[in-house]
């Protein structure tokens, strides 16, 4: 029997040098790894604490780490080539065992378990995707009821024409949709200011950053 809903979390495994790189310019390595680690942890409290959804944890390198133990759920690897075939092949996994999935990565503290729970009501009311846009023109969640590879093929992925483009996507596949209302994510330099707003264990990590210079540049 199908689950209801299905919940992805969707993230790199921790790795020096291999994850936020664009925040180099004003973070070290160490500093950024640490910064990662706390994005990720809050997003598997969040997936944790969704207890109506199946949970699945699709991982991008190695499925074993130690922090990654307190996820609730199912840890899988991720497949395929680029980011687009690999959301694509996690979704259609995933849809396999539940009516509607969700994915979200961890590049949003923003996003809540109000947000989610408005998501999945969107799909159980019929539409047959819902995002949140990001506000540099992406999104951090994809929600559908049905498997649609093509979605995620052609897009100029880590752009600002990401939502633009997927919307496009959708009104050529014939897709119902519904966008909520977009949040911030956690890719550039500037930023990081916002951070601030999401727990001492940022501030800290911050401490010395110079906001000024950075929304000057």
């Amino acid at each position: 029997m199908k689950h209801k809903r299905g919940l992805i979390l969707f993230a790199k495994s921790p790795s020096p040098g291999k994850v936020k790189t664009r925040l180099e310019p004003v973070l070290d390595t160490e500093t950024i790894l640490a910064l990662y680690k706390q994005l990720l942890a809050r997003q598997i409290s969040l997936v944790n604490r969704c207890d109506l959804a199946q949970k699945f944890f699709w991982v991008d390198g190695n499925p074993s780490m130690e922090m990654f133990q307190s996820f609730e759920g199912e840890i899988l690897v991720q497949l395929g080539g680029g980011i687009g075939e690999r959301m694509g092949a996690a979704l259609k996994s995933s849809l396999q065992h539940c009516d509607s999935v969700i994915l979200i990565g961890c590049d949003s503290p923003g996003l809540d378990a109000t947000m989610i729970e408005e998501a999945f009501q969107v799909l159980e009311a019929g539409k047959n995707a819902v995002f949140v846009p990001a506000m540099d023109g992406g999104y951090v969640l994809v929600g559908l009821n049905l498997a649609a590879d093509q979605l995620f093929r052609d897009i100029t992925w880590g752009s600002g024409q990401v939502m633009e483009q997927t919307r496009q996507k959708m009104i050529a596949l014939g897709m119902s949709w519904k966008e909520l209302e977009p949040v911030r994510d956690i890719d550039e330099p500037a930023d990081l200011e916002h951070l601030l707003h999401y727990g001492d264990e940022f501030s800290e990590l911050l401490e010395g950053v110079d906001f000024t210079s950075i929304s000057e540049c």
